[in-house]
């Protein structure tokens, strides 16, 4: 795809067709240990897609389609709204990993697409389910966070933590509204209407895995304190209890062989490695009932995502998980009584790891790179000599957390 876009001069030569290979690649270039280029090509997308007035689009005649001439422009302006949507939604769902987006929300006056199936492009009511509900929804979404990276202050001077943490605490609530209002069949199993529409139930626990994930980003600034600081209690409890939704989730969907995205894996990852925390904070109660289902939801997700052979993602997920767990063995068997992992031998060892999985030290790797021999189960050999760090948490109910936040979405916390 890349060569095709510079074959035809992509850069001086704009097209929406550029705009959407790009936005589309997106779905496969983390997997492949692409994702420095996607990034900067996404970026070179926005500036074309503004170029070309995709994020001024009007909104169509309300009119009835006359002619062939009236179809065409309807349909030329739904495929603009389409991709400015997704978009909005890859660069918004970045934020929280750069502190910052390309795409302002008070630069652009395009609307959301239909809710329509291509085949009639008639807008329908959000209770029926069309081939638009999915990312309508999630730009629902992704609209949370250009607010939640400004509220915290500017990056060279950020408010004081107390500040930070009660805005924090208001995106919390403003996602679980947002949630709220998403369309009951996208939020539980319905098997009639996912006997008539093949793609509703992998998109319902797709969608179940991004709002988890979203719940974690909300909280990503003091998710780490968390884990040793009783004041962010309420952060740890809400991303533990996302993160073993995740992984349930993408437990299910490997069992089940539905089709895998990249969010899948990426999200899997996250919930892992919260996880591994969450476990390493344990450590004393760490033959109890929920200790032990915390390891065994680590070691479930660690096999699955060893088993992608040709998923770089995945692999260095594998690594990380690895880099944690020995990590926080060399920490006890130091005989340290330092409150804090090291983050900066974690990051030595998951190098190491990365080497042993993929059989590269690149940070851009490529799939004929990749290790084909079985990784060793270095979370089993270090798991039982793993020792306290931070302080004991309390047994959550995760199901219950699940439809309280899904489902009915009573508020847990007042401000």
């Amino acid at each position: 795809m890349v060569q095709t876009l510079y074959d035809s001069h992509f850069l001086s030569n704009l097209s929406i067709y550029s705009v959407q290979a790009i936005v589309i690649s997106t779905e496969v270039a983390h997997n492949l240990g692409l994702s420095q280029l996607n990034a900067t090509l996404f970026n070179a997308a926005v500036r074309i897609a503004e170029c070309l007035g995709v994020h001024k689009i009007q909104d169509h005649s309300t009119k009835p389609v006359q002619n062939k001439d009236d179809w065409e422009e309807r349909v030329e302006r739904e495929v603009g709204k389409r991709v400015w949507c997704q978009m909005i939604i890859q660069d918004h769902f970045a934020i929280p990993f750069t502190d910052t987006y390309s795409i302002s929300p008070m630069h652009f006056s395009t609307g959301r697409p239909m809710n329509a199936e291509d085949y009639d492009l008639v807008d329908m009511p959000i209770s029926t389910p069309t081939t638009s509900t999915y990312v309508r929804v999630l730009v629902n979404l992704a609209e949370l966070m250009p607010g939640l990276v400004d509220g915290l202050g500017p990056m060279k001077s950020r408010k004081p933590h107390r500040e930070q943490y009660q805005h924090i605490l208001q995106v919390d609530q403003k996602m679980r509204a947002v949630v709220k209002n998403i369309p009951p069949f996208l939020l539980r199993p319905d098997k009639e209407k996912e006997e008539q529409i093949p793609w509703l139930s992998i998109a319902r626990r797709s969608l179940a895995i991004t709002a988890a994930e979203k719940i974690i980003m909300i909280h990503r600034p003091f998710l780490f304190r968390s884990f040793h600081d009783p004041t962010y209690s309420y952060t740890r409890r809400t991303s533990v209890a996302a993160a073993m939704t995740i992984l349930r989730e993408h437990e299910t969907i490997v069992r089940e062989e539905d089709i895998s995205i990249w969010t899948h894996t990426a999200f899997a990852i996250t919930a892992a490695v919260i996880m591994c925390f969450e476990v390493n904070a344990i450590a004393e109660s760490a033959f109890s009932a929920s200790a032990q289902s915390y390891k065994e939801a680590i070691l479930s997700a660690r096999a699955r995502l060893a088993s992608r052979d040709l998923d770089v993602l995945a692999q260095r997920g594998v690594a990380l998980i690895d880099a944690i767990f020995t990590a926080g063995s060399d920490l006890h068997n130091g005989g340290t009584s330092t409150k804090m992992m090291d983050f900066g031998q974690i990051l030595a060892k998951f190098s190491t790891f990365s080497r042993l999985h993929l059989g590269s030290p690149s940070t851009e790797a490529s799939p004929g790179t990749i290790a084909t021999v079985e990784s060793q189960d270095v979370i089993g050999a270090h798991f039982d000599e793993m020792r306290p760090t931070w302080g004991t948490a309390e047994d959550i109910d995760f199901d219950a957390w699940f439809n309280e936040t899904f489902y009915s979405l009573q508020e847990p916390l007042q401000l």
